[in-house]
């Protein structure tokens, strides 16, 4: 009742949508965070994530409003908070509670985000005091973790707790501090009950680094569906991932996942192995470079989003998958250079379209100069970009001796030839036989011309 009434008081300080949300800045800011638990989205107007989550974080806001804050922020108007708090894409959803800072990683649906704050919100275990309930709790759909204490205080059960404590939405954690309950047993241990694989893992050497590894091994089923929400809980596993695309569960498809299955028990705690349905997630193959939509298909990703394909040519049986995963392991295996299909024709605008099989022929080894942009469809600033270089493109539609491209490097991989860039957009000038010079002024029609004029090889100089 405190908590509410002091909500209701303090509210008078923010801006208060009909919703509950509250449109906070950097001037209130540290007023909001100082005593609530708040949920913050750093957004941008233009984001259609952003736009996307707005109606869910509406609901949240109402079910959690005698508890909990929901806060955003427009990253655009705050620049110097937003780069405080590390965001560089957008949302970027974090929780403060308790001098912590917790980055919200779950589903971005009300119901998601109000159960992961009435986690935070109550006690990170429960303990058990009779059998039935110990046995009552190892039951359900959620993977579980109990702690069983031989002694009062002990290394082993501070990892354990400080793990609960930071990581509650994981999984479901519980003490037992009856022995009577586990007999025979002089030290603390800690028991693992999920509802996939082998049902039950027990870990008797409690250390920090061996408790980690083995929720990195055991928390995950051998072979995973992945879907909405799956996929960030697999990064944090920090394995690299076995891709499995299937097009609808066939009985070929289901052959090859029965083989996948056996070959994952020989890479448990040292490949993650998920499998998808191309047909719910129509364009996620192509981020994989899997333009012939030949399924199923096998890649294999490194955490450095480097793609190693399973020839199209091999038979997907057990021995030469396990092979493949084996060669990948051994770094025997050469990367897949991803690459969007080559395009059929000209744009009308004369803007030259590269893909990853073409970059060599089209940049690299260009008898003419280049005015190369490397862009993504997610970011706005290439998208404006692409309309300026689209006018440009106009004005050397007949001219011989330079080109102007551009890369979605999204989809496409290429030779980097002195190519280096650590944001999107990225502008090059590249003539013949010669590296790559970096453009870093505005992005406007008349500087980029001024710049192309600039580095315009001797004899091809065009009056501008």
């Amino acid at each position: 009742m405190l908590l509410w009434i002091f909500a209701l008081l303090d509210a008078s300080r923010f801006s208060l949508q009909a919703s509950g949300v509250v449109e906070a800045n950097s001037e209130n800011f540290a007023d909001l965070i100082e005593n609530n638990l708040t949920f913050v989205e750093f957004y941008a107007p233009w984001c259609q994530h952003c736009q996307s989550i707005a109606p869910e974080l509406d609901r949240a806001a109402d079910r959690l409003k005698d508890t909990a804050r929901i806060a955003k922020i427009d990253a655009t108007q705050n620049e110097e908070l937003a780069r405080k708090h590390g965001v560089e894409g957008f949302p970027t959803l974090l929780i403060f509670h308790e001098g912590q800072i917790i980055p919200y990683k779950g589903e971005r649906t009300s119901g998601e985000i109000v159960s992961f704050i009435k986690k935070l919100l109550a006690p990170a275990y429960i303990t058990l005091k009779t059998r039935k309930e110990l046995l009552n709790f190892q039951k359900g759909k959620q993977t579980k973790l109990i702690y069983y204490s031989c002694n009062e205080e002990t290394p082993e059960k501070n990892v354990f707790l400080s793990y609960a404590n930071a990581n509650r939405d994981a999984y479901s954690y519980a003490m037992v501090t009856d022995t009577s309950l586990f007999e025979n047993q002089s030290k603390d241990f800690i028991e693992m009950h999920k509802p996939f694989d082998n049902k039950k893992s027990r870990l008797e050497d409690v250390s920090e680094a061996s408790f980690l590894r083995w929720l990195q091994v055991e928390g995950f089923r051998l072979v995973d569906e992945l879907g909405p929400g799956k996929y960030e809980a697999y990064i944090r596993r920090g394995l690299p991932i076995a891709w499995l695309f299937v097009e609808d569960l066939g009985k070929e498809s289901k052959e090859v996942l029965q083989t996948i299955r056996r070959v994952a028990t020989n890479f448990k705690g040292h490949l993650s192995f998920v499998y998808l349905d191309v047909t719910k997630f129509p364009t996620l193959g192509e981020q994989f470079g899997l333009y012939d939509r030949a399924f199923p298909a096998f890649v294999i990703a490194n955490q450095q989003q480097e793609t190693f394909r399973f020839p199209k040519t091999s038979d997907m049986n057990h021995d030469e998958i396990r092979l493949f995963c084996q060669d990948f392991l051994d770094n025997k295996l050469t990367k897949t250079m991803r690459s969007q299909p080559k395009p059929l024709g000209e744009r009308e605008d004369g803007l030259k379209i590269v893909v990853g099989s073409t970059f060599e022929e089209s940049v690299l080894n260009s008898p003419s100069a280049v005015l190369i942009s490397f862009i993504a469809p997610w970011c706005k600033e290439c998208n404006a970009l692409e309309a300026v270089l689209s006018e440009i493109a106009r004005e050397f539609k007949d001219d011989s001796s330079i080109q102007i491209a551009l890369i979605d490097v999204s989809k496409n991989d290429f030779n980097s030839g002195g190519f280096k860039f650590d944001g999107l957009p990225g502008v090059f000038f590249k003539a013949q036989n010669t590296g790559p010079i970096v453009y870093e002024g505005d992005r406007s029609r008349d500087d980029l011309l001024n710049f192309i004029r600039k580095h315009r090889s001797e004899g091809d100089e065009k009056d501008l």
